[in-house]
């Protein structure tokens, strides 16, 4: 077989050239970093009888960019290059076409054994999607794509024990996965999977390991190898494009650095509920499956413990609707046996950067609110609505129906949105809790609340459960900011936490600016 090498930068063809079981291109935009996955999928295909698969966020996201350079200028540059045998010649076995059945992209090539290998590109949105979607299949090798689009490592998790196809050798089934610096930066699973687990020191290893537990850690490790690109690594990139593109993240340090620089930014230590919210410990069920019928989920309960008002069992609603973006949680209170109020997170609505009329987000939030009415037929459910109280200004946001602000110029958010449920939904403000200052206070309360065991998840809350995992602080102080402006996970801290902080009131403002740190220990769950 004739040895061909395609054009690469060094540090491409470092990466291009690597057999390890894990391998990461990190760096910033137009560094060249895809560039090398691309030529190793067709030589990892011409090289053996192979299922390769590249993993991407949607669809969309393949057909504008990996996918046509892929099956375009890179098979074509391998075509030019007469890579033959004395078996087969290179080249389409099948052209790239859309699998009736399941939607993938997919190719099919010839390789040195006269066999065929096939490539294929199929989305995975959520990480906890990858356990159904790559059940019982068989690759050769995994290429994730944008894996800063990822809210875990479960992808990953599930994507490693699939490298199982027959006939291929170990040093071939890979792991690829390409990254910007993800925006939660030393707190992201990949910073945690590729850099902090590769330089663990021996002292913080789990103190039940033996020797050879921590033989097989560090052989593992070994298994990963990462590339960081910088700009001046594509010597090959548009010169002009790349400054236009640099001078458009100057504004802003942070993005700069992530996205120009290709630098991790530090935000473990800001993160708020770092320490105090654990999976393990307040997420309560499974939601794993791609198909919503499956999930297991925590649902109202009758329990002696409920909180009642009069004989209805109440509930809670968190509200912060807006114009592009919109929260609400629901929530059921129960007493631990000292009697303390406790909370259950039982269902959420987030919507981010995506105009919602306020009708539309009534209607959901009242089908969310019958389907856990439906779990207790004969039980009746007393619901209270806390809001954002900017919901009372006599100024309707962008999401009302537009025929309505003309004819109702002066209703408010939260008059629509009773006129939208036929009056079963009466908010009420959470001005008392709003305010700068009381960020702190907020914060303060769900970390005591944590870890005193007094809120539990449920793990179809996939908004909320990431909001405990990202919600962070400036990196320096910033005058009427405890939580750092602009992360989309402000908006489920607001709504869970008006309603919360309600109820909890009197509490807080004779509370100081400290939380509490005890674990208190509670019974079972619904027991």
């Amino acid at each position: 077989m004739a040895v061909w090498r395609p054009r690469l930068s060094p540090k491409q063809l470092a990466s291009y050239e690597c057999s390890t079981r894990f391998v990461l291109n990190e760096g910033a935009r137009f560094c060249g970093k895809t560039w090398a996955f691309m030529h190793k999928v067709f030589r990892h295909c011409w090289r053996n009888n192979a299922r390769f698969g590249i993993i991407v966020k949607t669809t969309k996201q393949g057909d504008l960019g990996i996918w046509p350079t892929l099956t375009g200028q890179i098979y074509q540059e391998w075509v030019d290059a007469g890579v033959c045998s004395d078996v087969a010649d290179f080249g389409w076995v099948k052209e790239p076409w859309t699998d009736a059945v399941t939607k993938m992209r997919r190719a099919r090539i010839h390789n040195r054994f006269g066999g065929t290998s096939d490539i294929q590109l199929f989305p995975i949105q959520y990480s906890h999607e990858a356990k159904d979607v790559l059940l019982s299949t068989e690759w050769s090798a995994l290429w994730i794509s944008e894996g800063h689009l990822y809210e875990d490592g479960d992808l990953i998790k599930h994507a490693t024990p699939q490298l199982r196809l027959p006939g291929v050798p170990q040093d071939e089934k890979q792991i690829l996965c390409d990254t910007n610096p993800p925006e939660d930066g030393d707190a992201s699973w990949i910073y945690e999977f590729f850099h902090a687990q590769r330089t663990m020191r021996r002292e913080d290893y789990p103190k039940f390991w033996d020797d050879s537990m921590v033989a097989e850690f560090e052989d593992i490790q070994r298994q990963k190898t990462v590339y960081r690109f910088l700009r001046e690594d594509n010597p090959y990139a548009d010169k002009q494009m790349m400054a236009e593109v640099a001078a458009m993240y100057m504004a802003d340090e942070d993005e700069y650095n992530r996205m120009i620089k290709g630098e991790y930014s530090s935000v473990r230590k800001t993160l708020i509920f770092r320490g105090s919210f654990d999976r393990n410990l307040h997420v309560f069920g499974s939601a794993e499956s791609a198909n919503e019928d499956e999930w297991e989920v925590m649902t109202p309960s009758n329990s002696a413990s409920v909180e009642r008002d009069g004989g209805d069992i109440s509930m809670l609603c968190g509200w912060d609707p807006g114009d592009v973006n919109h929260s609400w949680h629901a929530i059921q209170p129960w007493r631990n046996s000292n009697n303390d109020l406790c909370f259950d997170i039982l269902d959420e609505f987030v919507v981010t950067d995506k105009t919602m009329r306020l009708e539309d987000l009534t209607a959901e939030v009242m089908r969310k609110m019958k389907l856990l009415e439906a779990w207790l037929p004969t039980e009746k459910f007393f619901w209270k609505h806390y809001s954002d109280s900017s919901v009372f200004k006599f100024e309707a946001s962008a999401g009302t129906d537009e025929a309505m602000v003309q004819t109702d110029a002066d209703m408010t958010d939260a008059a629509v949105i009773r006129r939208a449920s036929k009056g079963e939904i009466e908010l009420i403000g959470a001005g008392a809790v709003k305010n700068a200052g009381w960020q702190r206070k907020r914060c303060n309360l769900l970390v005591q609340l944590l870890n005193e065991r007094r809120i539990r998840i449920s793990a179809n809350c996939t908004e909320t459960i990431q909001m405990f995992n990202k919600l962070r602080r400036p990196k320096t102080e910033m005058r009427g900011h405890y939580i750092a402006p602009d992360q989309k996970t402000k908006h489920p801290f607001d709504s869970l936490s008006y309603a919360i902080s309600m109820m909890l009131i009197d509490q807080l403002v004779n509370e100081s600016d400290q939380p509490r740190t005890s674990r208190a220990s509670l019974r079972p769950l619904f027991a």
